[in-house]
């Protein structure tokens, strides 16, 4: 049955034909002025910003003192870009109706673009004063502030707001991801609480409690929102689903899959549920059942990564180094700067005794980000592995001139050099380590297990692993 809504679509799609017609044939068709505005919000939903711009300068010639089409012409240049035109229309159009605030108000965004924010406030303050409808008002300018990314000004009137109407709920969900813009979390939660005192029972409001939580890394708080969620509407997905990403930040891995599951459209299951149900089997060892989960997500979704990453890591584990090997290529294709990808390619390739091709990705690895570590670890480990001593100190040395405080570097130098005969260097890379973190000292003894009988070597370990104790 068809509604009110459906009537006027099609008397705007026959008055569109009817213009095209006109033009096609250069013929003369009479269009009143509301008929004209009407065609041109149609273009405009079509993305046929052109053809709605040839309305305006149709209809001004037949009415050349419209307001309504200076308008549509004004947004239509603001949407082109072209703020200066847009300006010159709005000058003409405030002749008309200087007390309009949707001129106000488009004049305030074009000043904005054109860079001029203390006349486009001015403007935004005019549109307050002339307008029937404050909250609504309010509300749009703090959407053009936001648009221009001018955060601190979009939560002033989204503050306004709430204070002038207090019971309007989306100004406390406006007003908190203003203040995520702006790097605000806290602020963003004090706006969320106070709607929860209003309206305990706003699903929503409870949701976006649970992610800002989940934002600032406090899973538990995170779970407890997302449950008071789940108690008002149980079958809010979303809700579900990011209570199971934070049980797996927990390591609460059966508790994770279980909401994983409940999330679940039997009809349309989605690949990135899957894929996540396989790595939190897959950390309870159990990869059989997660290789299983990764296949079910590759199949719907062939192009998701982390699903082609995932099923090579359980291959991985059952030393299946080849296939493996085959899997993460896949995953790095799909996500090519993928470091976490990239390495442990490198070292699958590695434990295929391919060490020029691993060699190859550390490379690129340093390319893309020069302070993993890792990286510089892994490629210089390779060609010690090889007694090529002298390499593994240059390419050791690049990476520690990249990220000098890393204790890592500084201690696996200091295994490099002594097997290198180089003694009293190692030791002032061994010095420098531990004074930067003397507890991870153990790791020289799994390059160089030797070093635990050498007695030059002990003490000045003993000397800041006993200093570090006292402080």
């Amino acid at each position: 049955m068809m509604n009110a809504d459906d009537f006027l679509d099609n008397e705007v799609e026959q008055d569109v034909l009817r213009y095209e017609s006109m033009l096609r044939n250069k013929t003369q068709e009479y269009f009143d002025a509301e008929t004209l505005e009407s065609i041109c919000e149609y273009y405009v939903s079509k993305e046929k910003l052109k053809n709605a711009l040839e309305v305006t300068y149709f209809g001004e010639e037949l009415y050349p003192n419209n307001v309504g089409l200076m308008l549509h012409k004004a947004e239509i240049f603001i949407a082109l870009g072209k703020y200066s035109e847009a300006l010159e229309v709005i000058y003409k159009a405030e002749v008309f109706e200087p007390y309009n605030d949707e001129l106000a108000m488009l004049k305030g965004d074009t000043l904005l673009n054109l860079g001029d924010t203390l006349a486009a406030e001015e403007e935004f303050k005019k549109a307050l004063q002339y307008t029937d409808d404050r909250s609504e008002m309010l509300f749009q300018l703090g959407y053009i502030n936001e648009d221009c990314r001018r955060f601190e000004v979009a939560l002033g009137y989204f503050e306004q707001l709430i204070a002038e109407f207090p019971k309007a709920e989306q100004a406390y969900f406006d007003a908190a991801n203003t203040c995520q813009m702006l790097d605000k979390s806290i602020d963003a939660l004090t706006y969320i609480n106070k709607l929860i005192d209003i309206n305990p029972y706003q699903a929503d409001a409870w949701f976006y409690l649970g992610t800002v939580y989940a934002k600032l890394k406090q899973s538990a708080q995170a779970i407890e929102a997302f449950d008071y969620c789940l108690a008002i509407d149980e079958n809010y997905s979303f809700a579900r689903f990011s209570k199971a990403n934070e049980l797996t930040e927990l390591e609460q891995f059966k508790e994770a899959i279980e909401e994983y599951q409940a999330s679940l459209d039997e009809k349309k299951p989605d690949a990135i549920t899957l894929c996540n149900i396989g790595g939190c089997y897959e950390r309870l060892d159990q990869d059989m059942i997660a290789g299983s989960y990764y296949q079910k997500a590759i199949k719907i979704d062939p192009k998701l990564a982390e699903a082609w990453y995932g099923f090579g890591l359980t291959l991985e584990k059952s030393k299946q180094y080849k296939e493996a090997a085959t899997y993460f290529t896949k995953a790095i294709l799909l996500e090519r700067s993928n470091i976490e990808y990239i390495l442990t390619l490198a070292e699958t390739l590695y434990r295929l005794d391919k060490s020029d091709s691993a060699i190859e990705l550390y490379q690129e690895i340093t390319d893309i980000d020069p302070k993993c570590m890792e990286a510089w670890l892994d490629w210089s480990f390779i060609l010690f592995a090889q007694d090529k001593f002298d390499d593994a100190i240059a390419v050791l040395q690049t990476g520690i001139d990249q990220d000098p405080k890393n204790h890592l570097g500084h201690y696996r130098m200091a295994c490099y050099l002594y097997a290198a005969g180089k003694t009293i260097q190692a030791k002032q890379f061994l010095e420098t380590a531990l004074s930067i973190n003397p507890k991870d000292f153990y790791h020289i003894y799994e390059i160089l297990p030797e070093l635990q009988h050498v007695n030059d070597i002990t003490a000045l370990i003993e000397l800041y692993t006993t200093n570090n104790e006292k402080l």
